[in-house]
């Protein structure tokens, strides 16, 4: 009877187990294509010298990626040639089993303005 119990409880722990194993590598797989993202999304801000609307548009309707500038580049368009421009890309990413709430993937990248020139 205790190897039948066991093996019950055993089961649900693997079960438990995996789910928590899939909500890892989801949130690892939205993380790696923000990553990859973040590349193109440096060249068109390194073009343009600032997060633009249509940067801000197209990446949100596409991808769902929320993409805006960290905190010390409060004005927005106030960059020259030359300068480190930080950005951060924001994702929403709703758990199976590791919270019963949205959890936001952040990244933070830099890009150089107008080395693409």
């Amino acid at each position: 009877m205790s190897n039948k119990l066991g093996a019950m409880l055993g089961i649900f722990m693997m079960f438990i187990c995996f789910m928590f194993g899939v909500d890892l590598v989801a949130m690892q797989y939205n993380y790696t294509n923000m990553d990859a993202l973040s590349t193109s999304i440096s060249y068109e801000i390194s073009k343009n010298g600032y997060i633009s609307k249509e940067i801000k548009n197209k990446y949100l309707n596409d991808y769902g990626l929320k993409v805006y500038p960290i905190d010390t580049n409060n004005n927005e368009q106030s960059y020259e040639e030359g300068k480190e421009y930080g950005y951060i890309l924001e994702k929403d990413y709703s758990p199976i089993i590791i919270s019963n709430s949205i959890i936001k993937l952040k990244i933070k990248r830099f890009t150089i303005i107008n080395i693409y020139k």
